[in-house]
């Protein structure tokens, strides 16, 4: 039996570099975001956006305002998440009941959403990046005070 046919082996298998020494190297972080080649994903709250039912990757100038997040790098790509309210998904999936039939479908969906996406082809790639954003996207929403001093977060 090979790892192929294992799916939780296989999403596993594609790690990212978290980038841990850059976390806080400011000036190396604006390089990365000003890079045309680095990737976002945007969250309302813990909801990803999602475009035709596939995680919807926006390049920094897309990306709205919000909690920007440095989920790490693969294959020369620096990737981060930005997190915004969760009232940007309210709104857009009751402008998504107006669109013309045709257009593309967006909707902002829970982990639980996604993973039809995972089985299929790409989906170990993509897989890791969306846990990784999510579950630092959780974490915001549910830890509002430093576990330290108990100040704000």
């Amino acid at each position: 039996m090979s790892s192929r046919d294992l799916p939780h082996v296989a999403l596993s298998a594609h790690a990212h570099n978290r980038e841990g020494l850059h976390r806080t190297d400011d000036e190396w972080l604006a390089a990365q975001w000003a890079d045309p080649s680095t990737q976002v994903l945007v969250l309302a709250g813990t909801r990803l956006r999602t475009v035709q039912g596939r995680a919807h990757w926006v390049s920094p100038d897309e990306a709205p305002e919000g909690l920007r997040i440095l989920l790490g790098r693969r294959d020369s790509v620096t990737r981060f998440a930005v997190v915004v309210g969760a009232e940007l998904a309210k709104s857009e999936d009751q402008a998504d009941g107006a669109r013309a039939e045709g257009e593309e479908s967006v909707k902002w969906v829970g982990l639980r959403g996604l993973f039809g996406e995972f089985t299929g082809k790409g989906g170990p790639q993509v897989a890791p990046w969306v846990f990784h954003a999510i579950g630092l996207a959780e974490w915001h929403w549910a830890t509002r005070h430093c576990p330290r001093c108990g100040g704000d977060l």
